[in-house]
């Protein structure tokens, strides 16, 4: 057993975090087309880079706590299938406060709500690319995973980051199922 992943594996349970952690979520849609069977619609979640007041410790306990809510396993087991924690809606937005929103009618507009396990909140993906929500819809599977670590910047790049981590033993995958 490697030293990545004995520290993958003696991570606590963490619970989702709150909406108060939400906006520090970096959510990034992607399509990978690098398979031979085609193309893959890819959801990571990472925390954005530290700020002063916000510790390593702190950005672990709330992307383990998306991963764990998720039920997402680590990268070197490979990505379990997840159920239905992903919902798409094309041609309508989201607007009002949180908690007493209303869909709203928007031509070319889509809304991805991921629920990462959070009693009363979900996860929401900001402006997906048409080409992804279309994808997703399409293959009904969204490949996701969550990085334990913050990015290392505000350019670090998503492919960069997914490698890193998985090469660490700090990247949890699964995959979801797409509710439309």
């Amino acid at each position: 057993m490697s030293a990545s992943t004995t520290a993958t594996r003696s991570l606590r349970y963490a619970p989702p975090p709150g909406p108060d952690v939400l906006d520090r979520i970096m959510v990034v849609p992607g399509i990978d087309r690098s398979s031979a069977a085609g193309p893959c619609c890819r959801l990571l979640l990472a925390h954005d880079p530290l700020t002063p007041g916000i510790g390593l410790m702190e950005v672990e306990q709330a992307m383990l706590g998306i991963a764990t809510g998720l039920g997402l396993t680590p990268s070197q087991q490979g990505p379990q299938p997840l159920g239905p924690v992903l919902r798409i809606r094309q041609n309508v937005t989201a607007v009002g406060p949180l908690h007493s929103e209303r869909l709203v009618h928007v031509p070319g507009r889509t809304l991805a709500l991921l629920d990462y396990g959070h009693a009363t909140n979900l996860l929401r993906v900001p402006d997906p690319p048409a080409k992804w929500a279309q994808l997703a819809s399409t293959y009904r599977h969204v490949h996701i995973s969550v990085g334990l670590d913050p990015v290392a910047d505000a350019w670090d790049r998503a492919s960069s980051y997914v490698h890193r981590s998985a090469a660490i033993g700090r990247l949890w995958t699964g995959t979801a199922t797409v509710r439309t």
